[in-house]
């Protein structure tokens, strides 16, 4: 079913994007055997719908060009349109009041998502069978950069929580009643950030068994738990999780639907409230900065990449060994050092 609904999904998605003048822009240029959905998915083109007819300041917001070695030889430039680019761009437009570019910035991210899902998963899905019938992914303990588990053929640890291809799955004895059982950590970074931050107030709401999420939610809110609405509580979840991970205002907004004055008050509150977690989120980045390490809390030191002692740290480990060891001791041995070494220097 889904292969045969896919294909007119993502035609609608793409539709919205080429309806827009910047895209009817681009797509003036391009050859006209070539005018697909490549205008998305091939940085360069979406480079230049992004930077050149969207309009968006590439170099206002400090980013740097990089070059492309085209068939022929021939060298070209162009600026970055990876995920962490694209959500500065959301950011910047969000915070300019360009409502017309957010839109334009949702719908491309719409699209590339429901693209990697379908060729990922709805047209792959095929391959991955035994000769069972039954899909058998692969576990790999410690598989990401970062030392978490992880799975492959399929990449399952990554399968999206909601959507249409989570039909994809059932269980082997689903005739007779069969059901697939998924379990999951409970708020497990927030009860981890409360241990190693030592906050007091967040790791008294996880001894007192109650709904965490309702809990931190009056918090930031200043409500009694009771009074907190269902809404409340889901963007309650969103701010203490987008806070750890360091998300901004504006891309709080662009998830939420909040104003991003108000998720600037509602940020601020969450410090206020979890003194404990202000303070050791300033000191990793302050350390970050000013030591190009951070310490982990089992002892490890791990190097920041936004501190340019780390390109020396880079060299010297390459030169020295031919390798870097990650926090987990794992080492990484890559054939175009060169190459890497300017990605972690930019």
């Amino acid at each position: 079913y889904l292969k045969e609904t896919y294909p007119d999904k993502l035609d609608g998605l793409f539709k919205r994007i080429t309806d827009t003048p910047w895209a009817q822009t681009v797509l003036a240029t391009m050859d006209p055997k070539k005018k697909t959905r490549t205008l998305v998915t091939y940085y360069m083109n979406l480079s230049k719908l992004l930077y050149e007819a969207a309009g968006f300041p590439a170099a206002k917001l400090g980013f740097k060009t990089k070059l492309h070695k085209g068939k022929k030889g021939v060298l070209s430039s162009y600026y970055p349109t990876g995920k962490e680019f694209r959500t500065k761009l959301i950011e910047w437009a969000a915070t300019q009041g360009r409502t017309d570019l957010v839109e334009f910035m949702k719908d491309i991210e719409t699209f590339l998502k429901a693209e990697k899902l379908a060729t990922a998963y709805v047209f792959k899905m095929d391959q991955y069978i035994e000769v069972d019938s039954i899909l058998h992914t692969s576990y790999n303990m410690g598989g990401t950069a970062t030392g978490r588990a992880s799975t492959s053929k399929p990449a399952l640890h990554v399968l999206p929580k909601k959507g249409d291809v989570k039909k994809l799955f059932t269980s082997r004895n689903h005739s007779t009643g069969g059901l697939i059982v998924q379990a999951d950590y409970s708020q497990l970074e927030m009860r981890v950030v409360s241990a190693i931050a030592d906050d007091k107030d967040l790791i008294d709401i996880f001894k007192s068994d109650v709904d965490s999420h309702r809990e931190v939610a009056a918090k930031i809110y200043h409500k009694k738990s009771e009074d907190v609405t269902s809404d409340e509580r889901a963007f309650g979840k969103i701010i203490a999780f987008g806070t750890l991970y360091g998300m901004s205002p504006a891309a709080m907004s662009w998830q939420t639907g909040l104003s991003v004055e108000e998720c600037e008050r509602h940020i601020k509150s969450f410090f206020k409230q979890f003194k404990g977690v202000a303070a050791w989120m300033a000191k990793q980045k302050a350390d970050s900065r000013s030591r190009a390490i951070i310490d982990t809390d089992t002892g490890k030191l791990v190097p920041s990449k936004y501190d340019p002692n780390v390109k020396e740290y880079v060299d010297y480990k390459f030169k020295q060994f031919g390798y870097i060891t990650t926090v987990f001791d794992r080492k990484r041995i890559l054939k175009d050092a060169k190459h890497w070494k300017k990605g972690w220097a930019n």
